[in-house]
């Protein structure tokens, strides 16, 4: 693996964004990968709390480009790259909306940037977050967890691909990290 360019690595999560990623072993299969991608075969679905309300299943097609006054974020730009995220409301609880995300492409940020157009910055994202609203009716133990979150509520939950060589159709899937999951129940308890 180290004598492939990034280690084999296919793809890439965001920093503070957990779960599952596609590293190749060779250059045969990187390759194959990364045609995969581009031709939007493989299947990367996530889980993610955002702030407010969330109605039903929705498409967000808006393209994505650096934002040229901070180089380190990107945003919706009508130059930008195209970007399709597909959105389902999962659960609401309280003020949250747990989601199913789907991408079909793969920008820098995507989800990120999307919910945030939306009005519905994803939970403890530091970069793309509006202003909190002060937590109405919330346990203090889940405002003291929501607050000390140090990444976004953000995890790349199920990966899908057809093997290079097999052909077999393969969907691996993660679970939540302890410390979202913790706040998941939280949300739940409190909300009762």
């Amino acid at each position: 693996l180290a004598n492939l360019p990034r280690s084999g690595i296919v793809h890439r999560l965001d920093k503070g964004t957990s779960g599952i990623l596609l590293v190749a072993r060779n250059d045969q299969f990187r390759n194959y990968f990364i045609n995969e991608m581009h031709e939007r075969r493989i299947t990367k679905k996530y889980t993610a709390i955002v702030s407010g309300s969330t109605i039903g299943s929705f498409p967000i097609e808006a393209a994505i480009g650096r934002d040229k006054n901070n180089r380190t974020k990107m945003c919706i730009r009508l130059d930008g790259k195209e970007a399709i995220t597909f959105v389902k409301l999962k659960e609401k609880i309280g003020n949250y909306s747990v989601l199913d995300v789907t991408i079909e492409t793969g920008r820098t940020h995507q989800i990120r940037v999307h919910m945030t157009h939306m009005g519905n910055s994803i939970m403890g994202d530091g970069k793309y977050k509006k202003k909190y609203k002060k937590l109405k009716n919330i346990d203090t133990n889940l405002e003291n967890l929501i607050h000390k979150l140090d990444r976004q509520f953000l995890h790349a939950k199920t990966l899908g691909f057809i093997h290079p060589r097999t052909k077999k159709e393969l969907i691996f899937s993660s679970i939540l990290p302890q410390e979202l999951e913790k706040i998941v129940q939280l949300l739940r308890n409190t909300s009762k």
